[in-house]
């Protein structure tokens, strides 16, 4: 019986969590650009809130941004155990097929018009992985830097929290294998215009 309480409890915790997220979603504008079961990530459209100067990317504050979210239930799961190589290679796939898709978008959505650069903040960068998960996404095209939350240590806090309870929602079984809190912030920078190039559709004739 106590048992199947405290199933029933982390059960409607789970769908309580879910509803939450749901509604930060609605509020913050957060959209599914591609519907299947292959797209990862839901976006959103904002601004920068101050000039942005990096290598090959100069915006100014108030340019308009595309922002990238993980689409935590299409993510493969991870055994417990740590990083599987299968696993690994579907998400990213994954995110190469989401890639174009978005590419592909920036160029015909009327609600795109105007992006000057796709952007993600991600905690997916544990301590012991940072260089390598740096490495990655440089190599895909982004600008990679440590990402400042406004409000310092924390805001951080209560965005580790966020991911914890989501991760405990719809990822349960990952909590056994990364470090709770531990994450390492870091802000993805990605002209439009090069983000087209890269990954959106060739023309016939041209070679890919």
């Amino acid at each position: 019986m106590t048992h199947m309480i405290s199933t029933r409890t982390a059960t409607a915790g789970r769908s309580l969590i879910c509803r939450i997220d749901a509604h930060l979603r609605k509020r913050l504008g957060i959209f599914e650009i591609w519907d299947d079961p292959r797209s990862l990530f839901r976006v959103n459209l904002a601004t920068t809130s101050r000039p942005v100067s990096l290598p090959g990317l100069s915006l100014p504050a108030g340019a308009k941004i595309l922002d990238l979210h993980l689409w935590s239930e299409h993510a493969p799961d991870q055994p417990a155990t740590g990083a599987d190589i299968a696993a690994s290679w579907k998400m990213f796939k994954m995110g190469i097929a989401s890639f174009k898709e978005i590419a592909a978008c920036l160029q015909t959505d009327p609600r795109l018009m105007g992006v000057q650069a796709v952007h993600g903040i991600t905690p997916l960068f544990f301590r012991e992985e940072s260089n390598a998960g740096r490495h990655t996404f440089a190599r895909l095209g982004f600008r990679v830097i440590p990402y400042r939350h406004p409000m310092g240590a924390f805001g951080i806090f209560w965005q580790d929290l966020h991911i914890w309870l989501l991760t405990w929602a719809i990822k349960p079984a990952a909590l056994n294998r990364r470090g709770h809190f531990k994450n390492l912030w870091n802000e993805l920078w990605y002209p439009a215009d090069e983000f087209i190039r890269k990954y959106g559709p060739k023309e016939k004739g041209r070679k890919k």
